[in-house]
């Protein structure tokens, strides 16, 4: 399938922007679309769009496996890479390969994905957030951190999520898999990717503010306009959006 996307960024109320992102086609004329919402600084973040297309042409040109293969090995390979790093990034990646009406997610934090499928549904990510997600905390508890006020600590360490990569003092306690789900695309379909200050980074009013920015892709707004909306909320974080719309 074939897509025409927009993107647009800005750091919001924070002093620096540490959002990512990037959007390229692949070597056999698909689409890749990606968000990485930096913390505590924003060097894992630019080194995954750094490095991300080269490591998804390597990885599409070996053949290995399937796209849900290719993502689990890159992630992978980025994790490793960004091990070390002091600060941290979420990761959501979306590959549209040309010759299937599909999407293929991979989320790895809380920078939601947000897709309208082959039959009209919403589809949301999975958000790796101790705040809206109880499965996530207690396993995160049970690799030794510990839950409050809303963020999960490791040695004097504070997050609100429970899989990333980088941020090497908490190590320990994170997850660095991602969550893979395929979905399927229509005529009628978009996908979004953004990180959390396009909604409400709180994440106590996340399916609300999804609703808000459906409603707003429905009236034809585009990633520049949904970034403006954040801001003009005010939003108190960067904010990134890619907004992709089917051609076919």
């Amino acid at each position: 399938m074939k897509f025409a996307y927009t993107a647009a960024t800005a750091k919001g109320q924070r002093p620096y922007q540490e959002d990512r992102h990037i959007a390229f086609h692949t070597l056999n004329d698909g689409m890749v679309f990606a968000v990485a919402d930096g913390h505590g600084g924003y060097t894992t973040a630019q080194y995954v769009v750094d490095i991300l297309q080269n490591l998804w042409d390597a990885h599409a040109m070996a053949n290995l496996g399937t796209p849900k293969t290719w993502l689990s090995l890159i992630v992978r390979r980025l994790a490793e890479d960004t091990e070390y790093f002091a600060d941290g990034c979420t990761l959501s990646i979306v590959y549209v390969p040309p010759t299937e009406a599909k999407a293929y997610v991979a989320v790895l934090g809380d920078s939601p994905v947000i897709i309208k499928d082959a039959e009209g549904k919403i589809y949301v990510s999975p958000s790796h957030n101790v705040r809206s997600n109880l499965g996530e905390r207690e396993r995160a508890e049970g690799r030794g951190g510990s839950y409050y006020n809303g963020y999960i600590w490791f040695d004097g360490c504070g997050l609100q999520m429970t899989r990333g990569l980088g941020d090497t003092a908490m190590a320990k306690i994170l997850n660095r898999e991602p969550e893979i789900e395929t979905v399927s695309l229509g005529p009628n379909s978009f996908i979004l990717l953004a990180t959390d200050g396009l909604f409400d980074p709180s994440h106590f009013e996340d399916a609300q503010a999804i609703t808000d920015i459906v409603l707003l892709i429905s009236g034809c707004m585009e990633a520049a306009d949904l970034v403006k909306h954040a801001l003009d909320i005010p939003t108190g974080d960067n904010v990134t959006a890619i907004l992709a719309r089917s051609e076919s």
